[in-house]
Order: C-alpha cells, then sequence, then structure tokens
C-alpha cells in the first residue's frame, strides 16, 4: 500500500559512511518494527557497494528510500535527509540500535499529541543497559524550551537522541548550511525547532542502544574544536531565543566536560580526541574568559604533561570510580 505524505508521521532518517555493520545491526532492530505510518531514508556516501547491497536485502522485507552520492560528511547528509523526508516527525539515526517497541512508542506519542515540536528520547549503553545516556526514566511534557539546557547542552547535537516536527525546521535550513562542516548542524536545527512555540517531550523509555566511544579516538564530534569552540558559536546564535542565565549556565556545564578531558586525556598520555595538539588555552580564554570554570582550570590546563600524569595517578588511588574523561555520544 503506498502512502500519502500525510500519513507519514515519522520519518527514519540514516545518514552512512562506511559503516555497512552498523546498519546491518541497525535495520536488524528496526524492520522488524515497520509499520505504514513511518518511511525510512538512507543516505549513503560509502565508498563501496556492501551498505547498498544490505539495503537491497532488507527492501524486500520493507520500503527504503535510498539515496548514494560522494562523501560530503555527516553535516551535509542531515540537511539532505531533513529536506528530503516526507514525514511528520524526522529522527536521525546513528549507528546505533533500536529498542525493542520504541518505533511505536513514538508514533503513539506523536498521535496522541499533535502539538509536539520535538522530542527528546532516552538511551543506554549498549553493553550496559543501565547506563543511561540521562539519568531519568520518566516520561514528561517539559515545562519550558529553557528547561531543555538543564539537561545536557552537548546532547543536544547527539543525532540518534533528538525528533522534531519537519514543517518548523524547514525555513532555517539555509542558516544550517552555513554550519556545514562545524559537526553540530543537528544541534543548530535542534535548537532553531525548540526556540519555536511548541510543546516539547522528554521520552525517559530507552529507545535506543548505542555504543560507548573510548576516550581518545579520533572521531568527528569530540575534537576539541568540536565541543569547545563549535558548541559554543551554535548556542550563542540562540541567545535572544533562551533565557540567558540558562544559556550560560549551560556552557559552563559544557566547558567542565571539555576541560576535564583535556586534562585527563593529556594525563593519559594521549594525542588524538581532546588531547590533539592545538594551541587550546588561547580560543577558550576568547570565549569563556568571563566562565570561572576556565579560570578555576587554568592552573592545571599549563600544566607538563608528567605533572598531569602524577596527579591523575594520585586521583585513582583517592576516588574508586577512576576516570573522569568525557564519553561523547
Amino acid at each position: 500500500m503506498i502512502m500519502h505524505q500525510k500519513d507519514i508521521l515519522l520519518s527514519v532518517c540514516v545518514p552512512t559512511y562506511n559503516q555497512s555493520d552498523a546498519v546491518q545491526k541497525l535495520f536488524e532492530s528496526l524492520i522488524p518494527q515497520y509499520v505504514p505510518q513511518i518511511e525510512i531514508i538512507v543516505r549513503d556516501d560509502s565508498e563501496n557497494s556492501e551498505t547498498e547491497e544490505i539495503v537491497s536485502e532488507f527492501r524486500k522485507v520493507a520500503p527504503i528510500r535510498y539515496f548514494r552520492g560522494k562523501k560530503q560528511g555527516l553535516d551535509a547528509a542531515i540537511v539532505f535527509l531533513t529536506e528530503e523526508a516526507r514525514g511528520l516527525f524526522v529522527w536521525w539515526i546513528g549507528d546505533d540500535v533500536i529498542a525493542p517497541g520504541a518505533i511505536q512508542r513514538i508514533l503513539s506519542l506523536i498521535e496522541e499529541h499533535r502539538d509536539l515540536s520535538f522530542i527528546w528520547v532516552n538511551s543506554h549503553n549498549i553493553k550496559n543497559k543501565d547506563a543511561l545516556t540521562v539519568n531519568d526514566h520518566s516520561c514528561h511534557f517539559f515545562s519550558d524550551r529553557n528547561e531543555i539546557l538543564e539537561i545536557d547542552i552537548g546532547l543536544l547535537g547527539f543525532i540518534s537522541a533528538t525528533l522534531f516536527k519537519r514543517e518548523l525546521a524547514l525555513p532555517g535550513m539555509a542558516l544550517a548550511r552555513k554550519h556545514v562542516g562545524s559537526a553540530f548542524v543537528c544541534m543548530y536545527i535542534v535548537l532553531y525547532v525548540i526556540a519555536q512555540d511548541g510543546r516539547c517531550y522528554f521520552l525517559g523509555t530507552p529507545c535506543f542502544s548505542s555504543y560507548p566511544k573510548p576516550s581518545g579516538e579520533v572521531r568527528w564530534y569530540d575534537q576539541f574544536q568540536v565541543f569547545g569552540i563549535n558548541l559554543f558559536h551554535i548556542v550563542m546564535e540562540f541567545e535572544g531565543s533562551f533565557d540567558k542565565h540558562q544559556i550560560r549556565k549551560a556552557l559552563s556545564r559544557n566547558l567542565t566536560r571539555v576541560v576535564k578531558a583535556i586534562i585527563v586525556e593529556c594525563a593519559l598520555g594521549l594525542k588524538t580526541g581532546f588531547a590533539s595538539p592545538s594551541p587550546k588555552l588561547i580560543p577558550l580564554a576568547r570565549l569563556y574568559w568571563s566562565y570561572w570554570v576556565f579560570w578555576a582550570a587554568l592552573p592545571l590546563l599549563i600544566l607538563p604533561k608528567f605533572i598531569l600524569k602524577g596527579l591523575y595517578g594520585l586521583y585513582k588511588k583517592l576516588f574508586s570510580r577512576g576516570q573522569l574523561y568525557i564519553e561523547s555520544p
């Protein structure tokens, strides 16, 4: 049966690049939950045909709109998929696994509350299902858009965690394109939607599982430039749409995570991720000179690495919880 565009409630959008194994696992969890009220769209920039072959097999079971193109990066893929989607809501999915029953939970929520503009879905670590991304099992409406900033501003850049009403995002796509290459086009689009009038909901029941990301691994989304600099600039574009005090608190919490990651990864002797060589102090000072977190961390940031290593070793002995680094989504 061919569904009309107005009948599609949810577009599940999958950007992928040389991740055929991840796509296989994703579809194994997603396709059994397929119903006509959703559409599945894949943007594949892979250098080989492995992902295309996997999609072809699953298309025998459920319809999948598949697009193949040259590598342009995740930001460009997100813009493409958002504009190509036909559903009332858009859900970008990364290299994650959909939880059983998640699609129906989301569809029921959309059908029951047609005035929703944004849904934040919880997740857990695929290796430890007790480790929630957001330590909150409850399901509730946010009191206002500022309450969303109380959770973790960095997680708004976690593509699988956010769903939004497509019609609210479309007018901001031209502005979003200006941030292609920042690794946070997804965050810009989400903030653009949240900044408008509309009800926002937190779905505390985990809807997907994600794989843990080890510290120091080079990835587009956990480098210092992305979380330390790009995030700041994108959030500040919406300064007039949120309470300035809440924005400052959110950026301060993010800075704390970035500083911890820099210090600990340097102490571990890593040379990638947040420990990648870069002139961190100057850009941090330019952006965060009025934040106490920066000045509190400055003595540690300028210490030689061998001293940091000794201090970190002492920390691990005194505190059984061990490593303090950030695990980016």
